[in-house]
């Protein structure tokens, strides 16, 4: 064989396994499910009644392995840093998942957990309000094999004609904005 092949061979082989070796480290801490998506998710928002309902990004990921949920925060997003108004810890024993056809409805918890910053308040139309789940996702049966997930959605009411709410997901309905009166530029 000649050298130029040989090298090419090299370079061939170093360049599939390079990506390989670097999901991987001494631990075994590095997954490939943990480099293949990220951190950050969107989230959905869903209307149920009256009330925002919160729900995970329909993924694939998601629809494999539900993730299990560490807390959710409910904020206004103010200039400066948002405020929050409603934050819920979920239970971790057992722990508690949410499906991607399920949703967690503003102020409710389904007894999962407990409030961190007491009753949720009221909501009030012409507010942009945003929320984020914390929670992991687990990659197989080895407890130590999973994921940091975050799922970020946007949203804010507006009232109809008869003077009900009407709950808007941002992210997914631009037009939502015009309908509640705020500028949204996210």
């Amino acid at each position: 064989m000649n050298a130029l092949v040989w090298k090419t061979l090299c370079m061939l082989l170093v360049m599939l396994l390079l990506p390989l070796a670097a999901c991987v480290s001494v631990r075994g801490a590095w997954s490939l499910h943990a480099i293949h998506k990220g951190i950050h998710q969107s989230g959905r928002v869903q209307q149920v009644g009256e009330l925002p309902c919160f729900a995970v990004a329909d993924s694939d990921e998601a629809m494999r392995a539900p993730p299990e949920l560490r807390s959710l925060d409910v904020f206004e997003i103010v200039d400066g840093p948002d405020k929050s108004i409603w934050e819920w810890s979920f239970s971790r024993n057992p722990p508690v998942s949410l499906a991607p056809d399920d949703c967690i409805a503003y102020g409710s918890n389904n007894g999962r957990g407990e409030e961190r910053l007491g009753s949720a308040p009221l909501l009030r139309p012409g507010v942009t309000y945003g929320f984020r789940f914390n929670s992991i996702i687990r990659f197989g049966n080895d407890e130590n094999d999973y994921g940091n997930r975050e799922y970020f959605g946007e949203f804010c009411l507006s009232l109809d004609s008869v003077g009900k709410f009407q709950v808007h997901d941002l992210r997914r309905d631009k037009s939502g904005a015009e309908m509640c009166g705020i500028e949204y530029g996210r």
